[in-house]
């Protein structure tokens, strides 16, 4: 799940990813996209182990789409319940996108990464190797 806060002064926007239900064998879990180079070290999430919850908060510039996923300790690939949309990454999977554009301001602009998938793409899971 995806909640966010446009921050018109900063022209960023305060996004909180929450991924629910979440198997305790994991025990680190990182949001990754293009937002951070796909580093799983920079978006580590809060687990709240009670209810089995993930949470991370970052600061994002709005007027752009962001593709992303969630990267697990060993390396399992985790989908968003509900982005604001998915794309083909053109390797055989999807990524999740995070959608920042104001309406009529790029939102059917391609997502970077996800059109024309790069070298540094590992095959099978769409994202940059982390």
């Amino acid at each position: 799940m995806i909640r966010y806060q446009v921050r018109p002064d900063t022209a960023e926007a305060l996004v909180t990813f929450t991924l629910q239900d979440v198997d305790p064998v994991h025990r680190t879990v990182a949001v990754v996209g293009d937002f951070n180079d796909w580093d799983p070290t920079a978006h580590v999430m809060d687990a709240d182990g009670a209810d089995r919850l993930r949470t991370a908060t970052m600061s994002v510039p709005v007027g752009h789409r962001y593709a992303f996923r969630y990267l697990t300790d060993d390396g399992t690939w985790l989908d968003d319940d509900d982005p604001h949309d998915r794309h083909d990454n053109g390797m055989g999977g999807q990524n999740c996108v995070l959608d920042l554009c104001a309406e009529g301001d790029g939102s059917d602009a391609p997502v970077p990464g996800l059109d024309e998938p790069t070298a540094s793409m590992a095959p099978g899971d769409g994202v940059p190797p982390g």
